[in-house]
Order: C-alpha cells, then structure tokens, then sequence
C-alpha cells in the first residue's frame, strides 16, 4: 500500500544512451535480455547507475524520446509522467541525436542542471548524411563556453563536465542518502503530507 501511493522522490535523470550500443558493430542481433543485463552493466551508465545506488543517490532511467517530453521550470525538471528531478546525468555518451543535444541545452536555458560524466557527445548516431549531421552537433557543443572547472553557464541553468561523478553530483548540490554506506537498500516515494522509505537490510 505504501509502495503504491504518492510518486518516486527521486533526484537524477540519468540518461540511457542507447544509440552507444547500436552503433557498436557487431554481426549478431542485440538482445536486451533481463536476467543477463550485461547490455546495459558493462556500459558507463551501467557503471554509473551502479555507483550511484551504492552511494545512495536516487535515480530514473530517461531515454530521448522521454527527454525531449521533459520540461523545466526554474530548476525542477518535470517529466511527461509528472515525476520531479533535480538534474539529468549523462554519462559518457559517444553518439547522440542533435534533437536530443539541443533538448539538453534548451533544459539548461530554462534554468536545468545538466551533468555530462566525462566527455560531451561527438557523434550521430546513423548513416544517413552522417557528416553533416555530426558537424551540426559539433558546432551546436563547441557553441557553450566551458570555464576551467568543466562548467559552461547556459541561461538560468548549467552544463558540467567532469572525470569525478561524486565531485559532478556534489557541485550539482545532489544528496545522498548515508544509510546506503550502511549496506541499507532503499526506495524513497513522497506524498503531499510526507516522505516514506522502505528500507531493505539483506
């Protein structure tokens, strides 16, 4: 009953870049399979995901078509499904679609938090006019003036590059739950009144 009402109290959006795997090459068909999920563990957001719950932050998978539904007002980023977030983390994507490069930075101008682990996107994903299509991302990121600290001011909002996901989360003001340093497992969901956790002690 308690896991079913209110909404997730989550704070990260953290980008799945799928457009990594499919570009990946390979010769046999790409099967997402769930009791063998190494499509998605042995891939930096896998890598992130995974640190993330260990240190207790709070996370929502987001894909493109998802992001570009996503809307910011002021500094809470708001998903078609209504949930709130307080920054979208994507971690070292190399492909990335220029609909969705140009989401991210219209989130930011609207005063959005946005994260980028490691490296800004450098490639589109597809064949198609492919060189075109690539320079149009390029100029579009080498448009944002990044200082010595990895952070380029876009409107209200921000854009942050860095190696460390802890220092991007930390600058980015993101909590994190202590009981997780405990081995504690949880899930966090508010209600209009109040906050409830179910807390899992294995």
């Amino acid at each position: 009953s308690v896991l079913q009402h209110g909404r997730p109290d989550n704070d990260v959006l953290l980008y799945w870049p799928v457009y990594d795997l499919w570009m990946s090459g390979g010769e046999r068909e790409l099967r997402f399979k769930v009791h063998n999920p190494e499509w998605i563990e042995e891939t930096p957001c896998g890598e992130a995901g995974r640190w993330m719950i260990d240190q207790g932050y709070t996370f929502d998978f987001v894909s493109d078509r998802q992001l570009l539904k996503t809307n910011c007002d002021g500094r809470t980023l708001h998903t078609e499904g209504g949930n709130e977030y307080s920054a979208v983390l994507v971690p070292s994507a190399e492909h990335m679609t220029l609909a969705t490069a140009r989401r991210l930075i219209d989130l930011a101008h609207a005063g959005a938090t946005v994260l980028l682990w490691k490296q800004l996107p450098h490639d589109v994903p597809g064949w198609k006019d492919r060189s075109a299509r690539r320079q149009r991302l390029i100029d579009l990121l080498e448009g944002l003036s990044f200082d010595d600290a990895g952070m380029a001011t876009v409107g209200s909002g921000k854009l942050m590059v860095n190696d460390d996901l802890g220092k991007l989360l930390k600058t980015a003001g993101i909590a994190h739950e202590p009981v997780a340093a405990e081995g504690l497992k949880f899930i966090r969901r508010k209600s209009p009144s109040h906050i409830s956790y179910f807390l899992v002690n294995h």
